[in-house]
């Protein structure tokens, strides 16, 4: 009785083993770490320009840059840091991030000026040789899973419409997206 019990655990374990890799890939790929740089909802390096009603929610971030234009002036939730050095911590932190998210392997890639509106993605990484546009409603699908994560490498450009928008449902967050 008890070598067929073993065996039985043994069969449930190598079970359980193959299973493993399927679902860890199901899960998608793991966050990005921004590091200093996750305050920032705006963090850039030579300037900074907004034409039109802008609101942020978050830090506002320019080094080395010294640019920043707005008309009307922006409306923002969070701290300016132009030049000092937490934008320029900051930097040095978006820059290994960046390096992350840029080296992940895609799990879809697409052609050059790619539309992105009108699909609804899951959780993945997603490459364009060139540029993303979203001219529509691009929904990113968690699918319940909370820590579902979605990267896009562009080669050059996102170009976002007016009216065009991401939609987070089923639980998808918005500091699990990166662009």
């Amino acid at each position: 009785m008890n070598g067929t019990k073993q065996i039985l655990m043994g069969l449930v374990l190598a079970v359980g083993l193959m299973a493993l890799p399927r679902a860890l890939a199901a899960a998608g790929p793991v966050s990005v770490e921004l590091g200093s740089a996750a305050p920032f909802t705006i963090l850039a390096g030579s300037e900074i320009t907004s034409t039109g009603p802008t609101a942020l929610n978050g830090d506002l971030g320019l080094w080395p840059g010294t640019s920043v234009t707005e008309t009307p002036p922006m409306t923002l939730n969070g701290t300016r840091h132009i030049t000092d050095s937490v934008a320029s911590n900051a930097q040095v932190a978006l820059t290994a991030a960046y390096s992350d998210a840029g080296g992940r392997s895609a799990t879809i890639s697409y052609g050059a000026i790619f539309d992105l509106g009108g699909l609804t993605l899951t959780s993945g990484v997603y490459n364009g040789s060139s540029s993303f546009a979203i001219t529509g409603t691009l929904t990113l699908d968690a699918q319940g899973n909370p820590d579902a994560v979605w990267i896009f490498q562009a080669g050059s450009t996102l170009a976002t419409a007016s009216g065009g928008s991401v939609v987070l449902p089923n639980g998808a967050q918005a500091r699990h997206v990166f662009w």
